[in-house]
């Protein structure tokens, strides 16, 4: 049980810390806007809010837009009548009118004491928790000296949606700008501004409570307003609202809960003075409360999955599940939006990777002696090997096949430095890496020898790149080795190298051995050269050395660099050799490449002095390369004491 407690704390807290960092990154934000939206439920609206809608009807009826000033003059004159405690006239008057126009609109507003116009702004940006306005356009003078005035413009989410409205605004000389919703209600309120004055912003802005679908808050046609086909009471003692409805007057946007349809832009007056009078003030909850929530809900449903049956942790889930979705809403009625998205994927993620390992595990105890056995061959001759049971006899047979040897230049010193247990661990921890390095590109590995390994390609399976493969295993096994590298130097590993040499040729493969004990292995000629080859690796400085014959096979595929004519120990014959250096083009590393093979050609040519010469200038630009100062050591040699029957063969002295 406490085994199962603990693997549970450690699965809830791992995935609690990857979604935690999805989190913080803002993985998924648009889908917990969009859920969000979900958690909108209409209301009644506010007796004390009418809106008078500029609709196509009035439209028709008075003449096309915009309308002589005079018309609007008539409204607010018929309004007085009715006693509103404020008029909100979402009408821009940017520009003059004629004269006659002009006046009557401002005498109407100026007898009304109680109008408030529309401050517009196209250049908004958010400043900490302020929005800054670049630019504004306001009424003509004559109008902004006779009504209030107050920011109507909405700044939509990035996905179209608005569902906000700027609060804290300033000009760009931190002048304070009011903001249309809290001019009307200053009015309405008779000036105190305290009973409105503090409430929570993100970003500058309120978020706005909708208290439903368009068309919501009573609604009257202009025309019929103005021709007094209204009832006086109507209006009095509320807030008069006027505003486009029309749609191709496009004072529209999008909000969270009408299902795309749009909303007039005096509907969201409504909604915002509305969410001010009743305090149905809407914030997100803290990133930290998020944290904690996705935390608790992984690590209880990881030690809930892991304890258990499955049965239960499905139940478990389903029950954490719809309590979570439960405690959001009614958050939401009590004014905070909680995350919809991660807090329940954190159940989720737990619970499926618990029940993932559970499975894992048991497995891996019901199948233990087959995994054990498995330590001892490769899946690639594992599955040959059970495709066809006939290979475990003894024999075997030729085929053309690729083989790499590799081996840790100066082990013996390392070893000497190290405690038996710290270099068994080392060790241990250096051929499992490079094992999986061999099986990563379908390799075979043969054995171990000491700190060598020795792997290869082209049998059991019928691999057509076998030589590629093995490049390419030699060059990551290098890049594998800088990291070992790295990793043992902080612990008091000296510096050390890894050579690789690579040979492809016809081999004999199959089981050696005897009826008692056999491996799957290789014999043959081109076998010894492969291990030949890692060891020259040694005279030139070199980490990778691969034969003429399995530079035939990658030549289109590779970056290499033609080293020379060796005979290897033994040999009386010379094999061309190659640095292995990179898979694709060389790059600029092309013109370095031609300059070397130039300076080896003369040196070949028995040219000795002008090889000399050549690579000396090779020298100054590439003075860390060993290669060329292995050629300079036996140019000084061979320049003096020129041999008669100069063959470029260098014969090696040593493995």
């Amino acid at each position: 049980m406490m085994k199962g407690l603990v693997r549970g704390l450690i699965i809830g807290f791992g995935c609690g810390a990857v979604l935690g960092v999805l989190f913080l990154l803002g993985a998924f934000d648009s889908w917990q806007t969009k859920l969000s939206d979900m958690l909108y439920t209409p209301k009644k609206p506010r007796s004390d809010i009418v809106i008078i809608a500029i609709d196509d009807r009035s439209i028709q009826a008075i003449g096309r837009w915009p309308w002589d000033r005079t018309v609007h003059a008539e409204l607010l004159r018929r309004l007085e009548q009715n006693k509103p405690k404020v008029i909100g006239l979402d009408v821009a008057f940017p520009e003059e009118s004629n004269k006659t126009s002009d006046d009557q609109l401002a005498a109407a507003i100026k007898t009304a004491g109680n109008v408030v116009l529309p401050l517009e702004s196209d250049k908004l940006h958010v400043v900490g928790n302020t929005i800054v306005l670049d630019a504004i356009q306001s009424p003509i003078p004559l109008f902004s000296k006779v009504a209030s005035l107050g920011l109507v413009t909405l700044i939509p989410h990035t996905d179209g949606v608005t569902r906000q409205t700027p609060i804290r605004i300033t000009d760009t000389s931190s002048n304070v700008i009011e903001p249309f919703s809290l001019a009307v209600l200053r009015l309405y309120l008779g000036g105190q501004k305290e009973a409105f004055s503090s409430f929570p912003t993100e970003g500058g802005q309120l978020r706005i409570a909708f208290v439903g679908k368009p068309g919501t808050f009573p609604i009257y046609s202009y025309m019929d307003v103005r021709n007094g086909r209204i009832p006086a009471k109507t209006f009095a003692d509320k807030i008069v609202l006027i505003g486009a409805t029309a749609l191709d007057l496009h004072d529209t946007q999008v909000t969270p809960l009408a299902g795309g349809k749009p909303m007039s832009g005096v509907e969201f007056h409504a909604n915002i003075i509305q969410t001010i009078l009743d305090k149905t003030f809407l914030t997100s909850e803290k990133r930290w409360q998020t944290l904690f929530s996705l935390f608790a809900l992984s690590i209880v449903i990881g030690v809930v999955s892991s304890l258990a049956g499955i049965s239960w942790a499905t139940v478990f889930l389903i029950v954490a599940g719809i309590g979570y979705i439960i405690f959001v809403i009614v958050s939401f009625d009590r004014g905070i939006i909680r995350k919809l998205v991660f807090p329940p994927l954190s159940l989720l993620v737990s619970y499926v990777v618990s029940l993932a390992i559970r499975y894992m595990t048991e497995r891996k105890e019901k199948h233990f002696i087959k995994k054990a056995l498995s330590y001892y061959l490769s899946d690639a001759v594992m599955k040959d090997v059970l495709s066809n049971p006939s290979k475990l006899r003894l024999g075997g047979q030729r085929k053309e096949i690729t083989v790499l040897f590799s081996d840790i230049a100066g082990f013996t010193t390392i070893s000497e430095k190290l405690k038996p247990e710290v270099l068994a661990r080392l060790l241990n921890d250096y051929l499992s890496r490079m094992t999986k390095i061999v099986f990563l590109f379908n390799g075979v590995l043969d054995k171990y020898i000491g700190d060598a390994v020795m792997a290869f390609w082209g049998a059991p399976l019928n691999e057509k790149n076998h030589a590629l493969l093995a490049c390419k295993t030699a060059l990551v096994m290098q890049e594998e080795v800088g990291n070992i590298k790295k990793e043992w130097e902080k612990i008091g590993v000296p510096d050390f190298t890894v050579r690789i040499g690579i040979n492809t040729g016809d081999m004999v493969v199959g089981n050696m051995g005897s009826d008692l004990r056999f491996d799957y292995t290789l014999l043959g000629d081109n076998v010894n050269l492969g291990s030949r080859l890692e060891g020259i690796n040694k005279e030139y400085g070199t980490k990778i050395i691969i034969s003429e014959a399995t530079y035939e096979k990658v030549k289109d595929a590779v970056v290499v660099r033609r080293l020379d004519t060796v005979a290897v120990k033994g040999k009386a014959h010379g094999v061309t050799i190659y640095e292995l250096r990179g898979v694709g083009s060389a790059g600029k590393e092309q013109e370095f490449l031609n300059r070397f093979e130039e300076a080896r050609k003369l040196y070949e040519q028995g040219k000795f002095k002008n090889a000399r010469t050549a690579f000396l200038l090779l020298a100054k630009t590439y003075s860390f390369d060993v290669p060329i100062q292995v050629y300079l050591r036996r140019l000084e040699e061979l320049i003096p004491h020129p041999p008669k029957n100069w063959d470029g063969i260098f014969h090696a002295k040593s493995k």
